[in-house]
């Protein structure tokens, strides 16, 4: 009917006319159940009148048209209209629906199927959902209506589950565990890890997993597989996780989502090249993918290799829109290889810029970039603060604030970091090194024994105990702890530089010598290995005896000590127990304090010397040899020269200013220091030098010691020059000789 018809015929209508129509059937145009407009049946009719009823009188119905653009209400009598569908609303429609169902789970059910396709009903298709869940149906699918139903809305509109939808889907899926069904009780397994329950999750999906029946449908069984494999991973329990991942791939071995896995479980249990491997095979079976390449940079992460990992990341980047993580993890290798500036143009490419890892990153970028610790103090402090920060936050904080000796912040970030769940064994440990740092060793020592109840085994909390206990001298009870951590860790690298250490201390140097050369081969550039290799080398070459001249018997000459050399206007004098030389502005000689030892056997000659009083004047260590007649025959001098600088001269004549060989500069010398002159090689008069136990040089001195002839003896001693017209003294805390045990 075209339009001047149907005005034709409304016309006629309203003023009484009877048309010879068709009666109007339902079934000539169906009226949708939702709808916008409302639809008017009429006497006569095969089709209603669409549009909507803006007025009423007690006669008529003023109508606007659906179908015509003009504004003019159209009058339609009521004794001509046999019924209205008004207009209806969803929610109008979904009302309708529930009135009239039944109350039952079945007869909700058909009512949510219908809802499920107005996106504007999702809050009311929920709550339905919800209490036929509540209603506990004797059927799985609610509860897979309501898992699929959230889980969708959250992936299609990019959101995480409301901590209520959380609760929902948990109580439902908890409500469904007699069902046993597998993708029910995968997902409640999976939601028990997030709320930090993994211990209970990996038992329920362990025991379920094991009572599957054979056939089982091969898509459920791989879904109860691959999230038993997570769980395993996330409880780092990785044999556990690579024997279901072993099955599954048995039966399919071009399963994807298994392979990432497998090369995760690698990756997270140190099997790099197996990881490598599962991973170049990813690539072969399914075209490039994101989540492989940021994969493959984690592992070369691992590896140490930085520019290889940088490049994977970079094609990951490539192959997707970066999310955070990916972006953290890239920015993160970025850093370490000092490309501070491109990390960070990459990191303000993140969406969350207030989360605790971008702020930890941050304060990463500012470590490198040298920025200073105040810098570094602001990004932890905000990371630590971020409303997502883990406890591993809390406890990072806490002790860059203990290095910073901010011990009270310190404690107090520590104590959060425990109340967040962090591993109760580093918490305490932590907790007592700021103790320690406080000189609290009794508080320190009760938190350390609380860690250790938490981890009987841990080689970490045990080392730490020894260090109490050197402290405290009880070098027994320290080396039982070592031996305790070492027995559960045998490669453990602090109890082993630990255990050489107090070997070093008892004079055990054989069994620090063991200690120490598993720990080489652990870490052969370690800092404090490399330092104590070399006092041990030095000091199991040295001695077996030791004499320590006491400065109250130094100058007396009935105890071995005489003086030589001019001493005009020079004075020798114990003050605050230690031996001073000191000149007077008339002075301009050599003093010696010496003593007479055997040859045979000697090493090394060693004195710790205070210089601040003589900054002007030559000090430091001499050695003269005479033949058994008395005559002086060599000598070889170690010296701060009146420059500060280390210097040495010897000669072969028997005259103390003889002829001089070249003093090379071997440094600046500090005003307090311990020198060391030590005779490497007797045969070939090698001698060595040391500041502060550091080798600084070496010198053939030719004559020295090679022609004192039988029966001579070596005078050691300080030694220190009067510089003319000015006052000096020279300190000397103690003097040491060492020599060779008999017959080497």
């Amino acid at each position: 009917m075209n339009k001047r018809g149907l005005i034709v015929c409304l016309f006629l209508l309203v003023f009484g006319v009877s048309l010879s129509l068709p009666a109007y059937s339902q079934d000539t145009e169906e009226i949708p159940e939702v709808r916008e407009y409302d639809y008017i049946i009429l006497k006569g009719m095969s089709k209603p009148i669409v549009g909507l009823v803006v007025r009423q009188t007690d006669e008529y119905y003023y109508v606007k048209l659906r179908d015509y653009a003009s504004e003019t209400e159209m009058p339609i009598k009521k004794d001509q209209v046999v019924e209205i569908k008004w207009h209806m609303t969803p929610e109008d429609a979904l009302n309708l629906r529930i009135k009239k169902a039944q109350t039952t789970p079945e007869a909700y059910l058909s009512v949510i199927k219908w809802a499920l396709g107005f996106p504007e009903l999702f809050e009311r298709t929920k709550g339905l959902l919800v209490k036929v869940v509540k209603m506990r149906p004797q059927s799985v699918e609610p509860y897979l209506m309501l898992l699929n139903f959230i889980e969708q809305d959250c992936a299609e509109k990019g959101r995480t589950m409301t901590e209520s939808e959380r609760d929902i889907i948990l109580d439902a899926l908890e409500a469904s565990l007699p069902f046993k069904h597998p993708v029910l009780t995968a997902r409640y397994a999976a939601m028990l890890v997030e709320l930090g329950l993994g211990r209970q999750s990996f038992a329920l999906l362990k025991e379920f997993y094991d009572s599957l029946p054979e056939n089982t449908i091969a898509s459920h069984r791989r879904i109860v597989e691959l999230t038993l494999a997570e769980v395993a991973l996330s409880m780092e329990k990785y044999e556990s996780a690579k024997q279901v991942l072993d099955k599954l791939l048995e039966r399919e071995p071009d399963c994807y989502r298994a392979l990432l896995l497998s090369a995760k479980v690698a990756l997270e249990s140190g099997r790099l090249d197996d990881a490598t491997t599962i991973l170049e095979k990813l690539k072969t079976i399914e075209p490039p993918y994101w989540e492989v390449y940021s994969l493959i940079g984690a592992v070369e992460y691992a590896k140490g290799n930085l520019q290889a990992a940088e490049e994977a990341y970079t094609t990951a980047s490539r192959l997707c829109k970066p999310n955070d993580g990916l972006i953290f993890d890239m920015s993160q290798v970025l850093i370490l290889q000092g490309k501070v500036y491109t990390a960070k143009k990459l990191l303000e490419r993140a969406k969350d810029k207030s989360g605790w890892r971008y702020n930890c990153l941050r304060a990463l970028a500012a470590k490198i970039a040298g920025e200073g610790d105040d810098a570094v103090d602001s990004w932890l402090k905000n990371g630590a603060e971020a409303a997502d920060a883990p406890a591993f936050a809390h406890y990072q904080y806490a002790a860059f604030l203990l290095g910073r000796a901010k011990l009270d912040d310190a404690m107090k970030w520590a104590k959060k970091a425990l109340e967040g769940g962090y591993d109760s064994a580093d918490g305490f440990r932590l907790i007592a090194r700021i103790y320690c740092a406080k000189g609290d060793i009794k508080t320190a020592e009760r938190y350390l024994l609380y860690s250790l109840s938490s981890s009987p085994q841990d080689a970490n909390t045990l080392c730490m105990l020894a260090e109490v206990a050197v402290m405290k001298r009880r070098y027994s009870d320290a080396l039982k702890y070592l031996t305790d951590g070492l027995a559960a860790n045998p490669e453990h690298l602090d109890s082993l530089k630990s255990c050489a250490y107090i070997y070093y201390l008892l004079n055990r140097f054989a069994d620090a010598r063991g200690y120490l050369d598993k720990a080489s081969a652990i870490a052969p550039n370690d800092p404090y290995v490399l330092r104590l290799n070399k006092a041990l080398s030095e000091i199991q070459n040295l001695l077996c005896w030791r004499d320590l001249f006491r400065r109250a018997d130094s100058i007396d000459v009935a105890n071995g000590w005489s003086e030589e050399g001019e001493q005009l206007g020079v004075e020798i004098k114990i003050k605050d127990g230690n031996l001073v030389m000191e000149g007077t502005q008339k002075d301009n000689g050599d003093v010696l304090l010496t003593r007479a030892e055997n040859l045979k056997g000697f090493v090394r000659l060693e004195a710790m010397l205070d210089f601040t009083g003589a900054l002007e004047t030559n000090c430091g260590l001499k050695i003269l040899v005479r033949d058994a007649k008395g005559n002086l025959q060599s000598w070889i001098n170690f010296i701060k020269d009146a420059n500060g600088k280390l210097r040495y001269n010897y000669s072969s004549t028997g005259a103390l200013d003889g002829e001089l060989k070249d003093a090379p500069d071997l440094g600046v010398c500090p005003n307090k220091a311990k020198l060391g002159i030590e005779l490497a090689d007797q045969k070939s008069s090698l001698w060595r030098f040391y500041l502060d136990g550091e080798f600084v040089g070496e010198v053939k001195a030719e004559g020295v010691l090679k022609r004192a002839g039988s029966g001579a003896n070596i005078f050691v001693g300080v030694y220190g020059r009067a510089a003319p017209i000015k006052q000096w003294s020279l300190s000397c805390d103690y003097v040491y000789v060492f020599r060779r045990k008999s017959g080497e």
